[in-house]
């Protein structure tokens, strides 16, 4: 993979990308993580820096990995790759290897402990800078807020400290 700035991942169209494939977001350090798919996420400047946003349940296998190492990666798969989406979206780590299982390979990134994916066609590194829960009381749509039953996500902003491309 090559590094780029991350100003060059501009066009790659985050609100479709996000909303309708889908990427895997892994948590954990090499010795112990764990790969999810999602489809929920910002990207954007906060702080004066740029920041990827995901936001993981209380209830998933990864929001362990996600409060023990703050660092993560976002790993777009190429596209011979998507069934592992699938894989990681709807099984739990806490039963299956899911690397194994959706044929994916964790290898070591660059500027985080936490792993990427090689089978990427895109891998944005992140450090946490901050992280908040989303409360009930907090809603101001409803249609929104049905979106919950009581398992609300946490917010992880990530300090984008590395981009790399196939």
């Amino acid at each position: 993979m090559k590094k780029i700035d991350v100003n060059e991942i501009i066009d790659m169209q985050p609100f479709t990308t996000l909303g309708n494939d889908g990427v895997l977001v892994v948590g954990g350090d090499q010795n112990n993580s764990n790969p999810m798919t999602i489809s929920w996420g910002f990207f954007g400047i906060m702080w004066g820096m740029p920041v990827a946003i995901v936001a993981v349940r209380s209830t998933r296998y990864t929001y362990e990995f996600m409060n023990k190492v703050n660092e993560f990666t976002i790993n777009w798969l190429k596209d011979e790759n998507k069934n592992a989406l699938m894989i990681c979206g709807t099984q739990s780590g806490r039963d299956i290897d899911k690397y194994a299982e959706s044929n994916i390979t964790p290898i070591e990134s660059d500027e985080v402990v936490t792993p990427s994916i090689k089978e990427s066609k895109l891998v944005l590194e992140c450090k946490t800078v901050f992280t908040t829960d989303l409360e009930n009381g907090n809603f101001l749509d409803e249609n929104v807020r049905a979106m919950y039953v009581d398992d609300f996500h946490k917010l992880y902003f990530g300090k984008i400290v590395n981009a790399k491309i196939d």
